[in-house]
């Protein structure tokens, strides 16, 4: 070798190979990132509308046994964001529930719960998404007739903040307009 054919000592070493920020391994790290996205997100959004759903459902059990269950008659109960706050554990338990419309309607998890008399003048317990397909879909009510009763509300007929449920015909007969019981 002659003196020219050597690198310079002040010349840094000539690379041979390709390494880039486009290289195949990258392009393949990236694709199989990106197909784990794709799958994950519809994964994870169902699962945060079934958490919802299932919390909704619970939330009206725990408050109709708050309600019809307890010493005082469900005609005291109008205010259901002072019940919970008068009660430590029902406190506890919605401790991230907000108590709105002077205590009138709960938001909580994606849901509105309401106390309502029906057109009878019964008490009734009503849940529903406050948007349905983005915070959940299924609608809820409780009355001491009918026990709980569940509609799956795919055509999101009760959603959004009015008072959707109000006449929604649901009587103590379960399978009428759709509710169906899910547990007494």
């Amino acid at each position: 070798m002659t003196p020219a054919s050597l690198p310079r000592q002040d010349e840094p070493p000539v690379r041979t190979g390709r390494r880039g920020f486009l290289t195949g391994d990258s392009l393949a790290l990236g694709a199989i990132g990106l197909v784990v996205v794709l799958v994950s997100c519809p994964r994870l959004r169902d699962f945060v509308l079934r958490s919802n759903e299932d919390d909704a459902r619970a939330t009206v059990q725990l408050l109709a046994h708050e309600v019809f269950a307890a010493e005082r008659p469900a005609a005291d109960v109008t205010d259901i964001g002072r019940m919970i706050e008068q009660d430590a554990g029902l406190a506890h338990r919605l401790q991230d529930a907000k108590s709105i419309e002077a205590g009138r309607r709960l938001q909580y998890h994606g849901y509105f719960f309401e106390l309502v008399r029906d057109d009878i003048g019964e008490a009734v317990l009503y849940a529903w998404p406050r948007d349905c397909g983005r915070t959940g879909v299924g609608a809820y009510v409780y009355s001491l007739a009918s026990g709980l009763l569940g509609h799956p509300n795919g055509d999101a007929r009760w959603s959004g903040s009015e008072r959707p449920l109000a006449g929604a015909g649901i009587r103590p007969v379960a399978a009428a307009n759709g509710w169906r019981a899910l547990e007494r």
